[in-house]
């Protein structure tokens, strides 16, 4: 064999060499990569889990205070309708008491 011949045996090792390194990291940053893949898309179901159930809760409580709210609107109507209804008997008692006044 040549020195010529010697010398491209010896590089075509070479390359292949760094053609199986640069295929192993490669294979090695896809395999990192679909982890770091699977992590994300982990982390982002389990966050979308939670603002479910979080919005779930934000519900129940509007609903509740829905409620709540229109309890104390009728509170506040029947009060109204107490303080009119006082207003007139106050009207009736006054034009009473002139009544028996004027007599």
């Amino acid at each position: 064999m040549t020195e010529i011949e010697t010398a491209l045996l010896d590089a075509l090792e070479n390359l292949e060499r760094n053609r199986k390194a640069t295929e192993k990291r490669m294979l090695d940053a896809l395999a990192e990569l679909e982890s770091n893949h699977a992590a994300i898309e982990q982390r982002m179901t389990k966050a979308l889990t939670h603002l479910g159930e979080r919005l779930a809760e934000l519900e129940q409580e509007n609903t509740s205070l829905a409620k709540h709210l229109a309890s104390l609107a009728a509170e506040l109507e029947r009060q109204s309708e107490i303080q009119t209804a006082q207003a007139v008997l106050q009207q009736r008692q006054s034009e009473i008491l002139k009544q028996l006044a004027e007599q």
